[in-house]
Formats: C-alpha cells, structure tokens, sequence
C-alpha cells in the first residue's frame, strides 16, 4: 500500500508546472527554507511562497484525480489517502 501511494506521489509531482515542483521538493523533501529556495532558484520569497502554498492544494487534486482513474467506479471512499478529499 505504501509503495502505491509513494508512486501516485511521484506521479502526481510530475504533473506538476516544473517550478512549482521544484519548490515543493525543496521545501517539504530538502526541508530548505523559503530564503534558501528563491536564492537557488533565482526567483523572488514571494514567488516560493506563493507556490510553497498553492502547491500541496494542486498536489491533492492531482491524487485525488489520479485515485480517482486507478479506482473507477469500484473504489470505496475509504480507499483515499486523504480521507474526506472527495467530499
């Protein structure tokens, strides 16, 4: 179960515009902070931090969306890994 949900991740990362996911693999992976992120980005704090929190909404969408297709019509609820996501 928890390879799965790693691949959807992964996955749900790659669908993602390439800075935005750059920002969030900086951030929550490399655990950099924002200052950090924008110097080796060559972009502004306030861009990082837009997409540091933009990011994870459009992340769970993605999951959600990919759940969604792996699942068809047969999956439960449940099954989520963020529970309540479809509500």
């Amino acid at each position: 179960m928890r390879a799965a949900v790693n691949d959807e991740v992964l996955s749900a990362l790659r669908m993602l515009p390439p800075r935005q996911r750059e920002v969030l693999v900086l951030r929550y992976w490399s655990d950099r902070s924002e200052r950090q992120i924008a110097t080796t980005l060559g972009v502004s704090e306030g861009s990082v931090k837009s997409a540091a929190s933009r990011g994870p909404h459009r992340l769970e969408r993605l999951l959600v969306r990919l759940d969604d297709a792996d699942a068809g019509a047969s999956g439960s609820p449940d099954d989520h890994p963020f529970p309540g996501a479809n509500q």
